[in-house]
């Protein structure tokens, strides 16, 4: 599964300037890959056996966007802009055509020859990223205002 975006809290005085904070989760990986079901290949020199169908993995989930606090006793010409982008899941495997054991980087892209018991598993797409949360307190007198994106 991907990464979280963390949290960062700064808590201060005074603040004055301009701060643009970016929170993005990592979004998912895509999953391993299936292949489709072949016949015994009729190549006269290399003989391979028909092929089982696999189907691919599920995409892996997303990791959650950052969250950010501001805690301070007085704020001065001072602004803020923020961005959360809410990562996307992963996508499902791709699906092979060939024979598993003729693709070039099977081991790291394709599932496990004769693992056939996740062969049966239907792939979904992975979760989405939970968004997270924006807390201001900009004056010592202020209650703390949050958001959740």
């Amino acid at each position: 599964n991907a990464i979280d975006g963390g949290v960062v809290h700064i808590k201060g005085n005074d603040i004055y300037g301009n701060l643009r904070i970016f929170m993005n989760g990592q979004s998912g990986g895509v999953g391993l890959g299936g292949w489709s079901g072949l016949p015994a290949s009729p190549n006269p020199y290399v003989s391979l056996p028909p092929q089982e169908p696999c189907l691919p993995n599920s995409g892996r989930n997303s990791g959650a966007s950052g969250s950010f606090f501001l805690e301070v006793n007085q704020s001065q010409d001072f602004s803020i802009s923020t961005s959360m982008k809410v990562a996307e899941g992963g996508s499902i495997g791709p699906v092979s055509a060939d024979y598993f054991w003729t693709v070039k980087d099977y081991k790291t892209k394709y599932k496990k020859a004769f693992d056939w018991q996740s062969c049966n598993t239907i792939p979904v797409t992975g979760k989405a990223g939970m968004p997270g949360q924006i807390c201001l307190k900009l004056s010592a007198t202020d209650l703390a205002r949050c958001e959740r994106y």
